[in-house]
């Protein structure tokens, strides 16, 4: 028997649970598939960015991809340098109704990729503390109801913080920001293959996201003179808009990570909008690719179709606190007592919105990164303020323009 080997790519999805997680599911596949080895390299997202870009232009790199895991963010990048081979011949296999609808919308992304894991922003919410500071449920729909929820809790309640954001660093993700641009209306549209970004609705969403972060996170970042600890899940915030659901530890009293107090109040809702009904929120994903670099193309096809069959899928999603791609993975993946966790996040899934796969996404992203990083820090050297967002904002999309330009 001869035996092939093939390296794969992704980024630190779970932190250190990634590789276990991966690797665990390579041992299934090998079981299976005996005579094809699997390596598997986790990179941070930054890291696995810059070898991205030195494959775009050509550069050898170690290790030398077969596969590669990417924020579908990415794809339109990908493409316009010519990373990725057609597999458009495998993926003829997959009816695009086995996808949730928005992430296969564009036609091009099957040609090019499998949808792997699927990003749905949606709202967390201690019911518990919405009680003590008496607060409806349904009040937190709209923005005025759930900037009052914010300013109460900041008020009366001194055990917890009012407004988590992702993660510990100072930046705030493309992921994180674009659902709260949604509420000023549509801020961009697409102009073939470019995106022209409209300046005062990137501010106003702007304005308002950052005001949270002002109000309801900075405060405590400067009194500990560290990033408050935690977040939603363990228990120290009240309210967190995530793409992710740990559905291994939110409800498993075995689980180390689990917390009774969140797992017994644990609320979950749409985006607030402005009129409290229409769900507001983004829905993006992670994809799997086959770069030109591939030195063997058919047992990475191999290893890809193992990874979307529903087992895999489901196996992945839950132990990395993600969630699926599939339509039939989502129908499985909720247990009867999740049922209005399911409800919101299937029509958050249908009603949210998605990101252009344009050629210059990918460097947006970076952008957009590095933007909220300076914003950031503005707020931490208390030197913030709304006329310095305002230039900020043009700035920024005025070096977008002359980007897409040239």
């Amino acid at each position: 028997m001869k035996r092939r080997k093939i390296t794969f790519l992704l980024p630190s999805i779970a932190g250190f649970y990634t590789k276990d997680v991966i690797e665990e599911e390579i041992k299934i596949f090998r079981r299976k598939k005996p005579d094809i080895s699997v390596e598997v390299h986790i990179l941070s997202w930054t890291k696995l960015w810059s070898m991205l870009v030195d494959i775009m232009k050509r550069r050898k790199t170690i290790p030398s991809p077969d596969i590669i895991a990417i924020g579908n963010t990415w794809l339109g990048t990908a493409l316009y340098f010519e990373l990725l081979i057609d597999i458009s011949k495998f993926t003829s296999f997959f009816s695009e109704k086995v996808f949730l609808p928005k992430l296969v919308k564009n036609k091009i992304v099957l040609k090019y990729s499998v949808p792997w894991i699927s990003d749905i922003r949606v709202l967390y919410y201690r019911k518990d503390i919405l009680q003590k500071i008496n607060v409806d449920e349904s009040e937190i729909k709209t923005i005025d109801g759930f900037v009052k929820s914010c300013e109460k809790i900041k008020k009366e309640i001194k055990d917890i913080y009012p407004f988590a954001i992702s993660g510990q660093k100072e930046e705030i993700l493309i992921h994180d920001l674009f659902p709260w641009l949604y509420i000023a209306g549509n801020f961009y549209r697409r102009v073939g293959n470019k995106i022209r970004f409209f300046s005062e609705k990137v501010y106003e969403g702007m304005r308002f996201y950052f005001a949270l972060v002002r109000d309801y996170y900075i405060p405590y970042r400067l009194k500990l003179k560290v990033a408050p600890p935690g977040n939603f899940f363990t228990g120290d915030y009240a309210f967190q808009v995530s793409g992710t659901y740990p559905k291994k530890s939110i409800f498993n009293k075995k689980h180390s990570e689990y917390r009774e107090n969140v797992a017994k109040n644990f609320g979950v809702s749409f985006l607030p909008s402005t009129n409290g009904k229409t769900p507001v929120t983004y829905i993006g994903g992670i994809n799997l690719v086959v770069p030109y670099t591939a030195k063997d193309v058919s047992s990475s096809l191999e290893f890809i179709k193992f990874l979307i069959s529903p087992e895999s899928q489901l196996r992945c999603v839950s132990s990395l606190s993600m969630l699926p791609a599939r339509v039939d993975c989502f129908e499985k993946f909720f247990t009867e007592n999740e049922g209005e966790i399911k409800k919101v996040f299937l029509e958050s899934s249908k009603k949210g919105k998605t990101l252009s796969c344009v050629p210059l996404l990918g460097t947006i992203e970076k952008m957009v990164s590095y933007f909220t990083t300076s914003i950031f820090r503005l707020m931490l050297e208390r030197k913030y303020n709304e006329e310095i967002l305002r230039k900020k904002v043009i700035q920024l999309i005025e070096e977008i323009d002359f980007i897409e330009r040239w």
